[in-house]
């Protein structure tokens, strides 16, 4: 709970808290291609709606820094 003072008024706010799952980086658990021109990704927080299309990606992609992006190695 944080109190606010202004003007002689208190305001009594309610944060929400995050739980640990929350603050867990979002990571793509897979993708499927569909046709030639979209793919759909199951993302790790349980929400898989919608179709990335390949234009997208590669705008979303190319807005990265190179360098920034480590690789997940998986065994």
């Amino acid at each position: 709970m944080v109190d606010l003072v202004s003007q002689k008024k208190t305001v009594k706010l309610s944060l929400p808290t995050l739980t640990a799952a929350e603050t867990k980086p979002l990571t793509i658990s897979h993708m499927k291609p569909v046709g030639n021109y979209a793919y759909k990704i199951d993302f790790s927080d349980g929400h898989s709606s919608g179709l990335f299309t390949m234009e997208l990606l590669r705008e979303s992609g190319s807005a990265v820094e190179p360098d920034s992006v480590t690789p997940e190695v998986r065994s």
